[in-house]
């Protein structure tokens, strides 16, 4: 039996009925890419996961989707396993309060499959809510404007991205360790598959909405940031 195209993977927690409009986007994005001719797999990694969030989760997707329990207690580590978990070969990722475009996955696919060398996948631009809510456009890591050097202030793309699963599990996330000072597990990610050659491409004419929480991951990291330097190889990048 052939390998899925692709593993659609939605992290969850507690989230519960805020998990509603995620679950319902991870699923017109894998119905839409079915429509196109290609086979997706759903992965629901449920870390440390309430009964609430797994009926929420059953009651929108049912029994399609292959349900994974974890006790990783980290996002980062998370991603690790679902990434080792996905049979397809491309996996994408989608956190349990986010959206994806519902053309997302069979965009990303088809942007992928006609590249010239294995790439991570981003949307063009992600709708960021909160209490300063913004537009905030990707660039590829080839752009004529992209400077490496922004790295050290600011991460470039956002964790919801598209690549092959082989990249995931070659490079696996570090976890979070807030508690002593670390955070921005997809920073460091991000900066380390840069490292190796790997190139971070857009994908034109997708989107994302990222719901940015005051509680959220993002910004308990803010706190983090003097000390999470450290973990990012700045001098193998030549910033």
């Amino acid at each position: 039996m052939s390998s899925p195209d692709v593993t659609a993977v939605v992290n969850l927690h507690r989230e519960r009925e805020t998990c509603v409009p995620t679950l319902r986007s991870l699923k017109a994005a894998a119905e839409y890419a079915e429509e196109q001719g290609l086979s997706v797999e759903r992965l629901v990694l449920l870390d440390n996961a309430d009964d609430r969030t797994r009926a929420v989760a059953q009651k929108i997707l049912g029994d399609t989707p292959r349900y994974v329990e974890s006790t990783a207690g980290d996002l980062g580590l998370a991603r690790n396993r679902a990434a080792n978990e996905a049979a397809g070969t491309y996996t994408c990722f989608l956190d349990g309060d986010d959206l994806w475009g519902f053309r997302w996955i069979a965009r990303a696919f088809a942007a992928a499959d006609a590249a010239d060398t294995d790439a991570v996948w981003h949307p063009a631009a992600n709708f960021v809510s909160g209490k300063m809510p913004h537009v905030y456009h990707h660039l590829g890591s080839e752009h004529r404007m992209f400077k490496s050097s922004r790295f050290r202030l600011h991460n470039g793309w956002t964790a919801l991205s598209f690549a092959k699963t082989s990249i995931y599990r070659e490079i696996p996330y570090p976890p979070n360790l807030l508690k002593s000072g670390f955070g921005y597990e997809d920073w460091s990610w991000n900066t380390e598959t840069l490292r190796r050659g790997i190139p971070h491409r857009v994908v034109e004419g997708t989107s994302h909405y990222i719901n940015k929480r005051e509680s959220s991951l993002l910004t308990s990291s803010i706190h983090a940031l003097p000390t999470r330097y450290h973990t990012l190889d700045w001098d193998a990048l030549n910033v």
